[in-house]
Parts: structure tokens; sequence; C-alpha cells
């Protein structure tokens, strides 16, 4: 975006620079019949050549001018279209980290819970050993247990999914 609105901002001087008269010179040297390069033969000998040209418009029909406002306008456009992506950019990369700060406290939560699930199962196992609860309830806390893991690489999952999205938001190159 920045080269485009270089060149745009180049065109426009060139387009400013076309409301005055130029004058061009040229030179060359040529030989009288350049299929043939005959240069012993005076016959053929070659010639030199100048030429001192002025060039200027009497009525252009604001051509010029109305290049020079398209030009300004693609510039803006260009500009537009620049901040637009920046835009775009710093909106991914900020929620790809709130996504990332999302799945941590899922994460935490999910450990907290793993944690008192555990306690739980610890209790039910010293209950069934002291015969206060029966085998049914005991399996139904290691199915507590097994379901907060489940929580637990569910929310790692989704932390790594997340930093994954941080890393693609910031063009970060990932390696496999």
């Amino acid at each position: 975006m920045d080269l485009a609105e270089d060149q745009l901002s180049v065109f426009l001087d060139i387009l400013s620079g076309q409301k005055y008269p130029n004058l061009i010179w040229t030179a060359g040297y040529h030989y009288g019949r350049p299929e043939l390069n005959m240069g012993n033969d005076p016959k053929y000998m070659g010639y030199a050549m100048t030429a001192l040209q002025f060039k200027f418009n009497l009525y252009d029909g604001d051509k010029v001018a109305s290049q020079k406002r398209q030009t300004q306008q693609q510039i803006e456009i260009t500009r537009l279209q620049k901040k637009q992506l920046v835009n775009s950019f710093n909106n991914a990369v900020k929620s790809a980290k709130r996504d990332v700060v999302r799945a941590r406290r899922q994460l935490h939560a999910a450990a907290v819970s793993l944690e008192a699930t555990r306690a739980l199962l610890n209790d039910a196992k010293n209950s069934l050993g002291a015969g206060v609860i029966d085998s049914v309830n005991y399996l139904g806390s290691l199915t507590d247990e097994a379901a907060a893991q489940c929580t637990v690489k569910q929310a790692q999952f989704l932390e790594k999914t997340a930093l994954l999205k941080v890393y693609f938001a910031t063009g970060k190159e990932l390696k496999y």
C-alpha cells in the first residue's frame, strides 16, 4: 500500500509538470541505410542529427486537472485501504489474545475442578473402605474424576488452538 501511494504521488508530480511547456532536446548518430553497415564507403557514411522541440498546450480540456483530481482520490483510497488493513490486523490480534486469556481461565477452572473431584474421590474411597457408601457411589466418583480430566484436556486443546490463532493473526511461521 505504501508503494502504491508513493507511485501515485510521483504520478501526481508528473501531472503537475504537464501544465508547463516542455523543451526536449534529442541527438543521435545514424547511417544512411541502416541495413547496410559499410563504414568504408562514403555513400553510406553515418551522420549526426540533433533536434530541439518546444511543446506546449493551449487548451487541454481540463484533462490534466481531472487526472490530478482522480490521482488524488486514488491516493486517498489507498490510504483508507491501508488503514482498514491495519485495523483489521489489530482487531484479529486483539481477538486472538482475548481467546487465549479465556482459554487459560477455562484451563485454570478445569484444573481446580479436577483437584476438587480428586479430593471427593479420595473421600469416597475412604468412605467405601469404612462401609459408609456402596461401590456404585464410588464408581460415580470415579466417573466424575474421568469427566474432570476430560474437561482439563478440552481446556488444554482450546488454549493451544487460541495460541495458534495468535500466531496466525501475527503472521508467525508455524513449524510442524
